[in-house]
């Protein structure tokens, strides 16, 4: 491989031995001559073959031609040359081994004297040279067309710097080659290069050698403007090499690395500096180089997708020994927005030998990566990449891979050695197609090999902001996991859940326009088929936290929930947490599968303690007025074909109420419980199962509940001694009817207020009733009735049953016009009457009738009646007993304390205002006595005000009275008066009244009787 260096240095050896002994021949001729070259160059002419023949004999192995010789010079001091036209030099088999047009020989006037050839200085002009590159990288040279055998086997270098030790060239400075054509061969590629015209200057001095070379490479793919400069220091085997190349068109780098590909549409022009360190067998050691350019449009098709514009552009690098690869540790290149780094290493030339590079980029918009990121480095990457992220800013960004140039030619290289970081501000993930992109992320981008790992902050969908974030895809055809904290209102997220591919939630499950609140959690989404992911390839949990979430849920309206909110699995929804139902806070859980073909819709389940106020706000009716926390659970089903259930728990353990309520008492600690379970069937709440115990309270019960009446079958309602079982319905228009089939009924704690209770609403009530308790051991038995309940008051009552002793009584109620009622009572046995109802038995037999009137043009109403009794007998009464006593009747004291005092009637008219019953001009007809009454009774406060008259009924007593004008004056103007006749008056407490009798009124006359009366009007009423 040798042999092309060796023929070049025996050629260069022989040619200047021989003609160093040409110029010693000339010598002598020289001196003679010397006068002459003051005037111009000597053409020797005829003489040129012989001075050839000198030199052929000097030099045995090669022969020599020459067209011409001549002689120039200067002064003796001054240099002289000799010149020889059209030089050939030939081997033994006539072969050139070197060409000439020009040589010329530098010499100094002295050596010329001494008959010595010893230049300082050879030129050659127009020779040829031959440099070879071989597949190694080993460069070789020949100073012909090609190589022979005929070259010496000494090192050109090392004969060059140790020839001129000795004469004749001990005194050679350099040689210098003038319009060189030389010619370079790359086996490796198949190229070859021109360059005519060519400067080649090889010189030397005591330290060193150098070599400079300024030429114009020209081949088929264009020209090479060049610049070189070797240096070899003297004692070493090293030789320095620095060169340029300018105007590099970058277009025509095919034509020496193929590798490179299509470059024909790119318009850069390149500049490029370079060094090398070659030993002195011309193989590299070492190398760097860079290049630059101002700018221009890169075109590599095989490499980018599209041509890039670049501005100023550096790189640097440098080459491995032997040629044997480079690297490139400096490139910065100018681009439209940001900037691009990269880094390549190429440890070879075949196509196992290894590439590795790192491409990094800084302030890049997103949507150019495609431009710089090259289609053959790691293409699922790359598509990914390009075609899931989009807006946004890489702040910073490498990409880095190792791969062989057999791989990276075949265009889709294994990502094994894959490692690409990226940096991004703003950037849209578009992570999974048909749902809405994540807009807005700041995040950091990591593909290591075929797996993907993106670190995200900050971002929306929406009106969902995102805070941190992770994505990672187990291969680019792998399975896709999706972290993100999310934050932002309830209805968007559920919007979300939407879109395909996950269509889990429709408009038929809730109205988002109706859902507010919003909530902060963890989303997990998971992936298998990136392709065409359905709705079994995705898995998605969600857990996050509720703030102020609202929503209609069973006719109530949920407000301010704190808590939980979960996709449990996929297409379920969990909430859980506190919240408010119209104000009321409560515990709930609420679970909504979005999937169509679900079992179970939608559950919700709430647990509560509610007070009085917050039962009222939620509309649970409470007729009797309780207090105390209530603990409720409560549970609403809804399934798949919509049908609606209700299961409602309540403890009323802390509840209370009492004692002035119809149903008796509870106090708060005394067990209790409710039970509801219902249903919505076609908009009707039925009630399957209502079951109540609370104190004295057992109720259960069945029904429908529509929207505008309702309808309850009682099974059993139960307190203290009432125990019924009947019906209740309630129409559209508000109005109660209660049938009672059977049962008792406890009146005594409805108390007794002219005929209304105060504690119903408008209502109409009928049946029949075993039992009805008056008082406390009093009853009616076989009642039967019929009334019709309105504004705090009866319309109408028919009211009829059996008293204790089989008496009868009857009731009735009616309206006669706008502004009055009239009530009409009869009692078989007014003491039977007394002694239910009125809870005295000191009265014996009789019929009683009470009729009267409700005068309701005023208000509160008036009450005017009158009460009458026939044949009814009266004992054991103290104030009777005491008012006899104090009249000085004791016959009548032993009557009524013994066998009873006999009244035959009684006419007691009375009108009630208020609680204020007053009595007017009432009479009683008894045996012996009549009595003339008016006065007050206040009932609130068991107070009585009477003033009457005790008339004697004996003959005597009342005889005058039947006398005209005389009659009236002597037994006065009393109806039933007399001539003896006791004044007397009661007050004080109804139980035990003060009663005073006056003694002087039974011997006033009749009229002047009242002057001794104290009526009862007369006085301040207590």
């Amino acid at each position: 491989m040798r042999y092309a260096a060796i023929v070049g240095r025996r050629l260069l050896r022989t040619l200047i031995h021989g003609l160093g002994i040409l110029a010693g021949l000339i010598v002598l001729v020289l001196l003679g001559l010397a006068w002459r070259l003051q005037d111009g160059p000597i053409v020797l002419g005829p003489a040129t073959p012989w001075v050839m023949g000198m030199i052929e004999r000097s030099v045995p192995d090669f022969s020599f031609r020459a067209s011409d010789a001549a002689l120039s010079g200067g002064d003796w001091r001054t240099t002289y040359g000799l010149s020889l036209s059209d030089v050939q030099v030939l081997d033994k088999e006539g072969g050139i081994v070197f060409e000439s047009r020009d040589i010329e020989l530098d010499m100094s006037l002295p050596s010329l004297i001494e008959a010595e050839l010893r230049p300082v200085g050879i030129t050659i002009d127009g020779a040829r040279i031959l440099l070879v590159r071989e597949i190694n990288g080993n460069i070789n040279y020949a100073l012909a067309d090609s190589l022979t055998d005929a070259s010496p086997e000494t090192s050109f270098l090392d004969w060059f710097l140790h020839a001129g030790s000795k004469p004749p060239l001990d005194r050679l400075h350099h040689v210098r080659f003038d319009g060189a054509d030389i010619t370079l061969e790359d086996l490796g590629s198949g190229h070859s290069w021109n360059a005519p015209e060519s400067l080649l200057v090889i010189a030397r001095d005591d330290e060193a050698m150098r070599i400079d070379l300024e030429t114009v490479l020209v081949s088929e793919a264009g020209l090479l403007p060049l610049e070189l400069a070797a240096v070899h220091q003297r004692g070493t085997s090293r030789i320095d090499v620095s060169g340029e190349l300018m105007n590099l068109d970058l277009a025509s780098l095919p034509g020496i690395m193929p590798s490179l590909g299509d470059l024909s549409d790119s318009m850069i022009l390149l500049d490029a500096s370079f060094q090398l360190a070659l030993d002195d067998e011309l193989e590299l050691a070492q190398g760097s180089f860079v290049l630059g350019t101002g700018g221009g449009r890169l075109a590599m098709p095989g490499i980018f997708g599209n041509p890039i514009e670049l501005g100023p552009t550096t790189l640097a690098g440098r080459l491995l020994p032997a040629f044997g690869g480079l690297e490139i540790s400096y490139l910065v290149a100018g681009i439209e927005e940001g900037s691009l780094e990269a880094d390549l290493a190429v440890n070879g030339w075949t196509e196992d030998s290894t590439i590795e590079w790192t491409l990094a980029v800084a302030d890049l918009p997103v949507d150019h990566l495609s431009r710089y990121w090259p289609v053959v480095a790691a293409p699922p990457a790359r598509h990914w990449i390009v075609n899931n992220l989009s807006n946004g800013v890489i702040r910073e960004g490498t990409l880095g891979m190792r791969s062989t140039l057999g791989d990276l030619a075949s265009g889709d290289p294994p990502t094994t050695d894959l490692g690409i970081t990226v940096d991004v501000d703003g950037v849209t993930i578009d992570y999974l197609h048909g749902m809405p992109p994540l807009a807005g992320v700041d995040g950091d981008v990591t593909i290591a090999g075929d797996a993907v790992t993106i670190e995200t902050s900050g971002g929306s969908i929406g009106a969902i902001t995102a805070g941190r974030g992770l994505v990672t895809l187990d291969g680019f055809d792998g399975v896709l996991e999706i972290r993100v904290d999310l934050a932002g209102p309830i209805r968007d997220v559920l919007a979300v859940t939407a879109h395909e591919p996950l269509s889990h939630s429709s408009h038929e499950r809730f109205d988002p326009d109706t859902i507010a609140g919003s909530l902060s959690g963890t989303l997990d989404v998971t992936v298998a088929d990136l392709v065409a992911p359905g709705t079994d390839d995705i898995g998605y949990r969600f857990a996050g936290s509720l703030d102020g979430l609202g929503l209609p849920v069973a006719g109530y309206q949920a407000t301010g929930g704190n808590g939980t909110f979960s996709f449990a699995e996929p297409g379920v929804i969990d909430v859980n947490g506190e919240l408010q139902l119209n104000g009321v806070p409560v515990a709930g859980a609420w679970r909504l599968a979005l999937a169509g073909n679900a079992e179970v819709r939608e559950r919700l389940e709430i647990t509560a303690r509610m007070d009085e106020i917050q039962r009222t706000t939620l509309g649970l009716v409470d007729p009797f007025a309780s207090t105390g926390s209530v603990d409720v659970t409560a549970s609403r089903t809804v399934s798949g074909n919509g049908t609606i259930t209700w299961s409602v728990d309540a403890d009323l353990r802390h509840l209370a109420f009492g004692p002035h309520t119809p149903v008796g008492t509870k106090s708060a600690g005394e067990p209790g419980s409710a039970h509801l379970l219902a249903s919505v069937e076609d908009g009707t709440f039925v009630i399957r199962a209502l079951d109540v115990q609370a104190g004295s309270i057992v109720a259960r019960a069945a029904g429908t509940v529509a929207p505008h009446s309702v309808h309850l079958d009682v099974e059993r309602l139960a307190f203290g001694r009432t125990d019924v079982t009947g019906t209740l319905d309630i129409s559209p228009d508000g109005l109660y009817s209660i049938t009672i089939d059977a049962g008792s009924i406890d009146m005594v704690p409805l108390g007794d207020n002219d005929g209304t209770t105060g504690i119903l609403p408008r209502l109409k009530v009928a049946g029949t009733v075993n039992r009805l308790w008056t008082t406390d051991d009093r009853l009616v038995r076989n009642l039967v009735f019929d009334a019709d309940f309105d504004d705090n008051r009866f319309e109408s009552l028919n009211a009829a049953g059996e008293i204790e002793g089989g008496s009868l009584v009857a009731l009735q109620i009616w309206r006669v016009s706008q502004d009055e009622r009239r009530f009409d009572y009869r009692a078989e046995d007014m003491g039977d009457t007394v002694r239910v109802f009125a809870g005295m038995d000191n009265i014996h037999g009789g019929e009683l009738a009470v009729k009267g009137w409700f005068d309701e043009s005023r208000t509160p109403s008036v009450v005017i009646g009158t009460v009458t009794a026939d044949r009814f007998a009266v004992h054991d009464a103290p104030a009777l007993a005491h008012l006899f006593a104090a009249a000085s009747l004791p016959g009548l004291v032993n009557i009524l304390n013994n066998q009873g005092l006999v009244f035959n009637a009684a006419l007691l008219p009375f009108r009630q205002e208020g609680e204020r019953l007053t009595v007017s001009d009432g009479r009683l007809y008894g045996q012996g006595i009549r009595i003339l009454l008016d006065g007050d009774i206040h009932t609130d406060q068991e107070q009585v005000s009477l003033a009457g008259t005790m008339v004697p009924t004996n003959p005597l007593n009342t005889v005058f009275g039947k006398i005209p004008l005389l009659g009236d004056i002597i037994t006065g103007t009393e109806d039933d008066g007399g001539i003896f006749a006791f004044t007397f008056n009661v007050d004080g407490s109804a139980d035990d009244p003060d009663i005073r009798v006056n003694p002087l009124s039974i011997l006033a006359p009749g009229i002047l009787r009242k002057l001794f009366t104290e009526s009862p009007r007369g006085r301040t009423d207590p």
